[in-house]
């Protein structure tokens, strides 16, 4: 069985408030609040990118690693999310970074909100195939939207990193997953280049994609393991949308506490593939030994991986989650749009 040995995450320092940026687009702060979730976010600052996220966080996992000896990395798998362009491939460059062995597996996959977990899962096969015996998953999102809209006020920009190896004397022990995907298309175009209709936003996205795919990768995964929704200590949905993932969460039967390792993302924002994994990190630390975690991702198209993790033994990080949200250098709005260079469409 795979275990996850050490994990480490990194949070750009550069911030902003969202009733900062609503106030610029005179938009009333509880209609975001409400929607988003959000009270603030960390952006990555003009000097970082998803390498130098990917690779503090990396760094961090191998070096909470308690016995490095015996942990042999023979993979680094990267699940990504982001809405700019990538020049390069991250996971060769990361490879040299870290000063690991040239002749591993590496592979970025995305982007996509469901990557990480992906890349999880996939890394499980190999190790559990006996394939390589340890192997390096990093999660890495840097999101700008839409200004003006609500994407805009969510994408944010954060990496977390895993170190898998086989045993079950790690911090945690990945139980099994479930995954279920359909061919829904909720983007498209009229006509190339003319006019691209989106329904991912409105009911169609919500109630079809969201709510639909993720309640049957749960239900799939209870009935694989014979688990129920008061068996988990946390429960970690993507939450791109609040009030959609905590009525889909209650439609499954999970309680309001159940959820709180996830709520933390209101001081981090939606930073894709990133945000869960950030998220499952920050359970980590607030769970003890017998503790089940779900950890459910959705990405439009329409996909959902579900996995239960078991909690071996309380991990003592050398920086908590939330010791990484205090301070921090807070921008307003007109100094952000330069940082993070992005684009207003009237």
């Amino acid at each position: 069985m795979a275990s996850i040995f050490g994990y480490g995450t990194y949070i750009p320092k550069s911030k902003i408030k969202i009733k900062d940026m609503a106030a610029s687009w005179n938009m009333p702060i509880s209609d975001v609040e409400k929607s988003t979730g959000i009270a603030e976010k960390s952006f990555a600052a003009e000097d970082e990118d998803l390498l130098t996220m990917s690779f503090e966080s990396a760094k961090a996992a191998i070096s909470s690693l308690q016995d490095k000896e015996n942990i042999d990395i023979g993979g680094i798998l990267i699940g990504l999310d982001t809405d700019i362009d990538k020049e390069m491939e991250i996971s060769p460059a990361l490879i040299s970074a870290l000063d690991l062995n040239n002749g591993i597996l590496a592979s970025d996959l995305g982007p996509s909100h469901k990557s990480a977990t992906t890349s999880l899962i996939l890394m499980e096969g190999l190790i559990d195939s006996g394939l390589i015996k340890s192997g390096l998953v990093v999660a890495t999102g840097n999101l700008i939207g839409k200004e003006g809209e609500m994407s805009g006020y969510r994408g944010s920009s954060a990496s977390s990193s895993f170190v898998i190896s086989k045993s079950d004397d790690g911090i945690a022990s990945i139980l099994g997953f479930y995954s279920f995907n359909s061919d829904v298309k909720d983007e498209w175009s009229v006509k190339a280049g003319i006019k691209r209709l989106n329904f991912s936003s409105g009911r169609f996205g919500s109630q079809l994609g969201y709510a639909n795919h993720i309640s049957k990768a749960v239900l799939g995964l209870f009935g694989k393991l014979g688990l129920k929704a008061s068996d988990f200590k946390h429960v970690i949905f993507s939450q791109a949308n609040t009030p959609q993932m905590l009525n889909t969460a209650k439609q499954l039967g999970f309680a309001q506490d159940q959820l709180e390792a996830n709520l933390i993302l209101k001081n981090i924002g939606d930073s894709g593939s990133a945000a869960e994994m950030v998220a499952l990190s920050n359970a980590l630390e607030s769970s003890e030994a017998g503790d089940l975690i779900l950890l459910a991702t959705y990405s439009q198209g329409f996909g959902s991986d579900a996995i239960a993790i078991k909690i071996n033994r309380k991990p003592n990080p050398k920086k908590s989650i939330s010791s990484m949200l205090e301070g921090g250098r807070y921008l307003n709005y007109f100094d952000y749009l330069k940082s993070r260079k992005a684009k207003i469409e009237w």
